[in-house]
């Protein structure tokens, strides 16, 4: 129950911080300039940029300097993803429109934790079987 889980209530009590920086790196263009495209194929449609700033439990420098408050906040109080050597904390632009295939990662070694930013009006995550 993501009520009870301990990361969801650390990204939330620190929301208005993780958005700012986040934020700030959208208006001066560094996310867009310093992320890469999609890098596995995903995309069905539209545009999807990502920015690892700890990828498989390093802090990736120069990206972590542009959200250090972010980096500090996830290696401190989330030790557990930001030590993770099968996985990324990374910021993502998905562009409105942008369609991204059904897909999992290859084991369930990791957590996927998405925090939405700015989320436009119809927007949304789809996880599981659609059938379902």
């Amino acid at each position: 129950d993501v009520q009870e889980w301990r990361v969801a209530h650390v990204l939330e009590a620190n929301f208005e911080m993780i958005r700012a920086e986040v934020m700030a790196t959208m208006e001066n263009g560094s996310l867009l300039q310093e992320g890469t495209e999609d890098t596995e194929g995903l995309l069905r449609s539209g545009q999807w940029t990502e920015l690892n700033l700890i990828f498989q439990g390093v802090a990736q420098s120069p990206n972590s300097k542009l959200c250090p408050k972010t980096v500090a906040l996830i290696e401190r109080e989330i030790p557990e993803a930001a030590s993770m050597v099968r996985g990324a904390v990374k910021l993502s632009v998905l562009t409105p429109g942008t369609v991204v295939r059904p897909h999992h990662g290859p084991s369930n070694t990791r957590m996927r934790v998405h925090l939405g930013i700015r989320i436009p009006a119809g927007a949304y995550i789809r996880a599981g079987d659609p059938s379902e």
